[in-house]
């Protein structure tokens, strides 16, 4: 199924009601997913889970009646998770964001950042040795096409990260894992849950209705995503660094046709974010002035 219950991690560290709702967290249903995440953020902060509630979700199914029940609730909770506890769920937690930021649904991807809000401020200093593999989901949730989810990732990191500064350090340090999300997602690779997720809402795997149009729509959407982050990425990073640089150049080779041809495609919202990528890289500080190495491919004219 969709859930991790067979990822490798010690669980007599997790919190039970966190277990329980990160494992609901990327089933195929998305009642059920949103749920599990409502009900992470709920279990973080030390709230009480409304067992047996009823959600407004427009996209009930035969599912629905598991989607109420998802978190092993508890009669109340005295006060929020301890950062050790919060921290522990991270391995968890990160695989499942990556999967969480590209669901087609943009109240699944709004309530994953909401709950990797919680998570992320949560625990506090074990945020630090997990952040590598939580950068890359999480800047890409600050540009989703969505304003909202983008607006809830963008605060979320910036009230963990306070300063101008700290932001830039974190990015310039994971530079080659956020950027190499950027280059998979540009590269048209790691689509393969994003194709289960249309089968299971065409009514699965024998469906009639061919996931086609859906797989072109999600391939435009993952791609612009990508160009947008990738932009968002040289405007906020310390772009006057080689390794960065390096990077930066690495996502830009992993585009087939390179950057022209997204400027070109048919998609609107792909035209917009190669438009805008370009742009970011013609006015980067530091190396982009000494070469063009990058900016070869913007098409400005």
């Amino acid at each position: 199924d969709g859930s991790f219950a067979s990822a490798s991690f010690a669980p007599s560290a997790l919190d039970p009601e966190l277990a329980a709702c990160l494992s609901h967290a990327t089933r195929p249903n998305q009642t059920t997913k949103r749920r599990a995440l409502r009900d992470v953020v709920a279990v973080v902060e030390g709230r009480r889970l409304e067992r047996g509630a009823v959600s407004n979700d427009d996209d009930r199914s035969s599912e629905t009646k598991n989607a109420t029940t998802t978190g092993v609730s508890t009669p109340t909770r005295a006060a929020a998770l301890p950062p050790e506890t919060v921290a522990a769920a991270l391995p968890l937690w990160h695989r499942a964001f990556a999967r969480l930021v590209d669901d087609d649904r943009t109240e699944t991807r709004l309530a994953a950042a909401e709950a990797n809000a919680a998570i992320c401020a949560g625990a506090g200093r074990g945020l630090a040795a997990h952040l590598k593999r939580v950068a890359p989901a999480w800047f890409a949730a600050a540009h989703d096409e969505d304003a909202t989810v983008a607006a809830a990732a963008s605060a979320s990191f910036a009230r963990v990260f306070a300063t101008e500064e700290r932001r830039r350090a974190v990015l310039t340090r994971f530079a080659g894992e956020v950027l190499g999300r950027v280059a998979e997602k540009l590269a048209g690779e790691g689509d393969a849950f994003g194709a289960r997720a249309s089968r299971d809402d065409a009514g699965g795997e024998g469906s009639a209705e061919a996931p086609s149009e859906a797989r072109r729509e999600r391939s435009e959407r993952t791609r612009a995503a990508a160009l947008r982050t990738l932009a968002g990425f040289v405007r906020a990073a310390d772009t006057s660094s080689r390794d960065v640089f390096a990077e930066i150049v690495r996502a830009l080779d992993a585009i087939p046709g390179g950057l022209r041809k997204c400027a070109a495609s048919p998609s609107a919202q792909t035209r917009r974010a190669a438009y805008g990528a370009a742009l970011a890289l013609a006015g980067a500080d530091g190396v982009f002035g000494e070469t063009d190495e990058a900016t070869d491919e913007a098409p400005l004219a």
